[in-house]
């Protein structure tokens, strides 16, 4: 009788002893997750800022930024997004063999073989007359993919880059600079030139501007003007000649 209890009393140790272990063995691994998380999840959110920005001018900028770090065209919204994201990379990029070797053009003077470009009106282009063409590109990326309005439906997405030539582009991926990205200041606004033409947009006869009015908003082409908050870009790091 004495033999049963003692082996009862063992196997009771035994399937503690057990269960405490496991209990720890639990409490352990938790532990470590719990350590191990936020650390991954540190090295993420502080990536290093990129390089190249396209960001307003205002004192709390707010800059262009690829929805989630999506990369597929069409499907990536671009919106507007607080500074240094990792996800802002992007920069412009002069179209230097498009119409009058990058600028529009109204055929006045004989340049582009006497033919007006980049918009399908004399108004637009007689307004915008020498002004810099130019498309906004991912930065640090060896095949870019660009800004633009893949769906036509005014709302920016990332998409497929035109040449320096204007060919071969998706839709809304050409841009007049009002003002100088060049200058000392650095400062421009951004016409979409599809938008200006298109009949739902300016019509030929007024441009239609590119305007970051608010974080985590998506960026539209329709704007009637420049003026506003949000309208007015500089590009961080940006080259000081061709």
């Amino acid at each position: 009788m004495k033999a049963s209890r003692t082996k009862r009393k063992s196997r009771s140790r035994i399937a503690f002893a057990k269960q405490h272990y496991l209990i720890l063995a639990v409490a352990t691994g938790v532990a470590l997750i719990a350590l191990i998380v936020p650390k991954i999840q540190h090295t993420y959110n502080t990536a290093a800022e990129p390089v190249n920005q396209i960001c307003t001018v205002e004192s709390t900028s707010i800059c262009l930024n690829r929805k989630g770090g999506g990369f597929q065209p069409g499907t990536t919204p671009i919106i507007g997004y607080k500074a240094d994201d990792i996800n802002n990379n992007f920069k412009y990029a002069f179209m230097t063999d498009h119409c009058n070797h990058g600028h529009v053009t109204d055929g006045r003077n004989g340049e582009n073989g006497g033919k007006m470009c980049p918009f399908t009106t004399y108004r637009l282009n007689h307004g915008n007359y020498s002004r810099w063409i130019l498309k906004i590109e991912q930065a640090g990326v060896a095949n870019p993919l660009c800004v633009g309005d893949q769906d036509a439906n005014s709302a920016a997405d990332l998409t497929w880059c035109p040449d320096n030539g204007g060919q071969h582009g998706a839709t809304g991926t050409q841009f007049i600079a009002i003002g100088s990205p060049l200058s000392s200041t650095g400062r421009f606004q951004l016409v979409n030139v599809f938008w200006s033409d298109n009949p739902n947009g300016g019509v030929g006869v007024q441009g239609r501007w590119m305007c970051v009015p608010n974080t985590r908003t998506s960026i539209f082409f329709l704007y009637f003007s420049g003026s506003g908050t949000g309208c007015t870009f500089y590009q961080k790091n940006r080259p000081v000649a061709l």
